[in-house]
C-alpha cells in the first residue's frame, strides 16, 4: 500500500481528520483508549494513552507519527508537504510541523513555537548522520503566548552512543544525538534528544522541547522519508485577492508567503475605511484644540509636542485595516481562529519582519528603536525619551496585531514587565491633567486605537 499526504485544504483536512477519527476508533478496539480521550496534542484533561499496533498503522493509508506529551498522548497524520516543511495533524484542531525531524511550529498548545528561524547551514538539514564531534549552533524562536519574539537560542549538538529503539515492535539500532538549549533572554535550558538512522540520518524518534517546561516525545510509526526538498503539493495558484465570500483559511493559505510574519499581517476591508477616517479626523481637530489651550496658558512644551504630532498623525493613512482576527493559515486550517468570510475588495497583507520598535507621542523626538527579545517598554523609552508634554504615568503599547495594552510606568503604578514583539508600537500619552477639557478622555486610547490601524512595517512612522 503507498503511503500518501493529504494535501492541505479545508476539504483534505477534513477528510485528514477523520482518518484520524477512523483511526482512532482502531485503536479503540486494540485497548481501552476512547475517541474522546484523544483530542490530538492539547493532552491536558484525562492523561489518557494510545496503542498502536503494526495492523492499526497498516489499515491507515497515510504517514503517521505518534505524539506524546506531558498529559497524554496522541495519533497525527501528514496532511501536507510545502517548502521543506512537513505539516501533521491531529483530531484536536491542533498540528505540529516539522523540518528535517526538528519541530519549527505548533498550533493549539498552551504554548506554540510560533516561526524557528534557523541558519541556511544548519545540522539538521545537512543531516546528523555527519557528526563526529560536538557541534553549536544558532536559531531564533518565537513563542506565544505572551509575544515573546525573537528569542536567540544557542544549541549544542552532541553524538552519543548507538541504541535499541523498540518502534511497533521493531527494534532500530539508532545513534542517540543530545542538544543542549540555552535561552539567555529567558535563563531557562533545555536538553532535547533524537534517535537518528546512522546511515542517512533521519529522525526516527525524539524528545524535543516545543517551548519552555513543554516536551514533546515523537516517534514515526508510518514514516515520510522521500526528498522533501524536492517534493511538494500540488503547485498553488498565483496570489489573488479574495473572492467575494471565500474564507480566510483559503485566502491565507494562497497569498501567504513561506515564513511569513503573520502577527503582523493585516486584512484591509475598504468598509471600515470611513470610521477610520472620522477617527483620525476627530483626533487631529483635538490636537488642534490641545495646541491652543497650551498656548492660551503658556505652555510652549505642551504646544510644541501637540503641533509636532499633529503633522505627523494627519499624514498616516487610512488602512481599513481589522484588527483581532488571526490571519495565520495553519492556525486557520486547524480550527484555532476564526474563519470569517471576506469581501470583494478586501486585501490580505503580509509585511516584511520589522526589526525594530517605534516610539511616537509625547516625546522629545519620534524614533525606531532596534528590537530586543523580553525587552519592556519602559527599557525602550530610555532611547526615546518622553517630553515635558507627556504623561508620566503610562504608555500605550500596541502590538503588531492590533492589541492595545495600557502600560504604568510611574513608580506607584508600575505594571510587571511585558514583552514587545517586532513591528510594536509605543505611545507615549500627552498628560491627562494637562489636555482636561481641550480633548476627550479618551483621546489617548483612541490615538492608539488608530495606531492599531496601522501596517507593522509601513512607512509613515518616524
Amino acid at each position: 500500500m503507498r503511503r500518501r499526504a493529504l494535501p492541505l485544504t479545508r476539504l483534505s483536512l477534513r477528510a485528514a481528520v477523520g482518518c484520524v477519527g477512523l483511526l482512532l476508533a482502531m485503536l479503540t478496539a486494540c485497548s481501552s483508549v476512547s475517541r474522546g480521550s484523544l483530542e490530538s496534542l492539547r493532552l491536558a484533561v484525562r492523561r489518557e494513552t494510545v496503542h498502536p499496533t503494526p495492523a492499526s498503522v497498516a489499515a491507515t493509508p497515510y504517514f503517521q507519527m505518534q505524539a506524546n506529551g506531558p498529559d497524554g498522548e496522541a495519533i497525527l497524520i501528514l496532511a501536507h508537504v510545502a517548502d521543506g516543511e512537513l505539516g501533521w495533524y491531529g483530531a484536536g484542531r491542533d498540528a505540529v510541523f516539522t523540518r528535517d525531524g526538528l519541530v519549527v511550529k505548533t498550533v493549539g498548545l498552551p504554548q506554540d513555537l510560533e516561526e524557528t528561524t534557523l541558519p541556511a547551514d544548519n545540522p539538521f538539514h545537512e543531516g546528523l548522520q555527519h557528526l563526529s564531534a560536538p557541534v553549536t549552533y544558532s536559531r531564533r524562536v518565537d513563542w506565544s503566548p505572551g509575544y515573546r519574539y525573537g528569542i536567540a537560542l544557542t544549541a549544542t549538538l552532541e553524538p552519543e552512543a548507538v541504541e535499541d529503539v523498540d518502534i511497533l515492535g521493531t527494534i532500530h539500532r539508532l545513534r542517540r544525538i543530545d542538544e543542549h538549549v540555552s535561552a539567555p533572554a529567558l535563563g531557562v535550558s533545555m536538553t532535547n534528544r533524537y534517535w537518528i538512522d546512522p546511515a542517512d540520518g533521519f529522525i526516527w524518534k525524539s524528545r524535543q522541547y516545543v517551548a519552555p517546561g513543554l516536551p514533546l516525545e515523537l516517534i514515526q510509526l508510518q514514516p515520510y522519508r522521500e526528498s522533501v526538498a524536492s517534493t511538494t503539493d500540488t503547485e498553488p495558484p498565483p496570489a489573488a485577492p479574495p473572492s467575494d465570500g471565500e474564507r480566510l483559511s483559503v485566502a491565507t493559505a494562497r497569498q501567504a508567503p513561506p515564513h511569513a510574519y503573520t502577527v503582523a499581517a493585516a486584512w484591509l476591508q475598504p468598509g471600515l475605511r470611513r470610521e477610520q477616517l472620522r477617527l483620525r479626523a476627530g483626533l487631529v481637530y483635538e490636537l488642534g484644540a490641545i495646541r491652543n489651550k497650551a498656548l492660551g496658558g503658556g505652555d510652549l512644551a505642551l504646544s510644541a509636542a501637540g503641533k509636532s504630532f499633529q503633522s505627523w498623525l494627519s499624514g498616516l493613512p487610512i488602512t481599513g485595516r481589522r484588527t483581532g482576527v488571526s490571519l495565520d493559515p495553519a492556525r486557520l486550517e486547524a480550527g484555532r481562529a476564526k474563519d470569517w468570510p471576506t469581501s470583494i475588495g478586501d486585501t490580505l497583507v503580509y509585511p516584511t519582519r520589522p526589526d525594530d520598535v517605534r516610539v511616537v507621542g509625547a516625546v522629545e523626538k519620534a524614533c525606531r528603536v532596534p528590537h530586543v527579545a523580553m525587552q519592556d517598554a519602559r527599557r525602550y523609552l530610555a532611547a526615546c525619551p518622553a517630553s515635558a508634554a507627556a504623561d508620566p504615568d503610562i504608555v500605550f503599547v500596541v502590538q503588531p496585531d492590533g492589541t492595545v495594552f495600557e502600560q504604568g510606568v510611574a513608580l506607584w503604578n508600575r505594571d510587571p514587565p511585558r514583552p514587545l514583539a517586532p513591528g510594536a508600537w509605543i505611545y507615549v500619552p500627552f498628560d491627562r491633567h494637562a489636555i482636561a477639557g481641550a480633548a476627550d478622555e479618551a483621546f489617548n486610547r483612541d490615538v492608539a486605537a488608530f495606531l492599531a490601524t496601522q501596517v507593522p512595517g509601513d512607512g509613515g512612522g518616524p
